[in-house]
C-alpha cells in the first residue's frame, strides 16, 4: 500500500434476484493494489456462456482485475490502463475463447471505475459506464469526479418503465424478463454498447467512450469507488444517489453501509417502494483514506 494511504475499507457482496434469493454469481470485482484501485461491475451476457466455473461477465471482471493487479508497478495513467486492458482482453478472447466474440454485443461487458496514484500529489482516474468515484476534500465537500453517462441512464429508465408496466399487471419479474417486447428492449440496449454509451467489452471503439481526469491529492481526504449496486435508492437521480452513498460510506464504512442499504431493500420485497429490476444488485465499494 502506498505511503500516502492511511487505510482502505473494502466490501463486496453477491446480489439477490428476489428477496432472500441470491444471484448465481457475484459479477463484481475489487482491485486493491499499491497504486491501482478499481471497482469492476460485470453485466450479465444475454447469451449464456461459462468458463472455469464462472459466467462470461464474472469471468470478464476476473480477467480485468488480474490484468490491473499485474500493472501495479507501472506508471501508466488510469485511462491508458483501461484501454490496454481492453486490448489485452480482446487478444485473449481471440486465442482462448472466440465464442464470446462470436456473440458480439450480446456477450459480456463491464462498468469500471479506476484510480491510479502516481505520487503524493497526483492521481489519474477513469471510468466507463455507471461505476462511481466520489472524493471528500479537507473542507468536507463531496464531489463526484467520475463521468456520468446520460444516455445509458436514459436507456435503463426506458427499460425499467416497460418492465414496471408489466409488473403492475401482476406478473412476476422472472416472467416479465422473458416477454418478447422486454427481450427486444434488452437486446436493443445491448446493441448500443460503444455506439451510444460505453462499456468495457473488448471492442476497440470503447476508446471513444473513456475519459481521464487528473486529480490533485493535496486537498483530498478520502476517495470512494463503488458499483451501482451501492447507490442509495431514495434519491431522484444517479448523481444524488452517488453522493448520498459516498456520505454514508464515509460515515459508516462500506460493509455497515451495505447492511443499511440491504435492510432498506428487504423492507420492500415486492419492489413497490423502490422500483428496480432485481431485489438487490451485486454491490462493491472501496473507501481510501489518505494521510494528512
Amino acid at each position: 500500500m502506498s505511503d500516502l494511504i492511511s487505510s482502505i475499507d473494502s466490501f463486496s457482496h453477491q446480489g439477490y434476484s428476489e428477496f432472500n434469493k441470491r444471484n448465481h454469481y457475484n459479477e463484481d470485482r475489487l482491485v486493491i493494489g499499491r497504486s491501482i484501485f478499481a471497482v469492476i461491475d460485470g453485466a450479465t451476457a444475454l447469451v449464456p456462456l461459462e468458463k472455469d466455473g464462472l459466467n462470461a461477465s464474472a469471468y470478464t471482471s476476473k480477467f480485468l482485475s488480474h490484468y490491473l493487479y499485474n500493472q501495479d508497478e507501472t506508471d501508466f495513467s488510469a485511462q491508458t490502463l483501461l484501454l490496454n486492458a481492453n486490448k489485452a482482453f480482446r487478444e485473449y478472447l481471440e486465442k482462448e475463447w472466440p465464442e464470446v466474440l462470436d456473440v458480439g454485443k450480446l456477450g459480456p461487458c463491464a462498468a469500471v471505475s479506476l484510480i491510479k496514484i502516481h505520487n503524493k500529489k497526483k492521481a489519474t482516474i477513469s471510468n466507463i459506464s455507471d461505476c462511481g468515484i466520489v472524493t471528500l476534500n479537507k473542507d468536507t465537500e463531496f464531489e463526484q469526479i467520475s463521468q456520468h453517462y446520460a444516455r445509458h441512464a436514459e436507456l435503463d429508465e426506458e427499460l425499467a418503465n416497460a418492465i414496471f408496466e408489466e409488473l403492475d399487471k401482476g406478473l412476476p419479474i422472472a416472467e416479465v424478463k422473458k416477454l418478447p417486447q422486454i427481450v427486444k428492449r434488452l437486446t436493443n440496449n445491448r446493441s448500443l454498447i460503444n455506439v451510444e454509451y460505453g462499456k468495457f467489452s473488448a471492442e476497440e471503439v470503447m476508446k471513444d467512450f473513456t475519459f481521464e481526469k487528473k486529480i490533485d491529492l493535496t486537498n483530498i481526504k478520502t476517495i470512494c469507488l463503488f458499483s451501482d449496486g451501492l447507490l442509495w435508492p431514495e434519491e431522484k437521480d444517479e448523481k444524488s444517489a452517488m453522493l448520498r452513498a459516498a456520505r454514508f460510506i464515509n460515515e459508516l464504512g462500506v460493509s455497515a453501509y451495505y447492511k443499511k442499504l440491504k435492510a432498506l431493500k428487504d423492507s420492500d420485497p415486492d419492489f413497490k417502494r423502490f422500483r428496480r429490476l432485481k431485489h438487490m444488485d451485486d454491490a462493491s465499494g472501496l473507501l481510501i483514506t489518505l494521510n494528512d
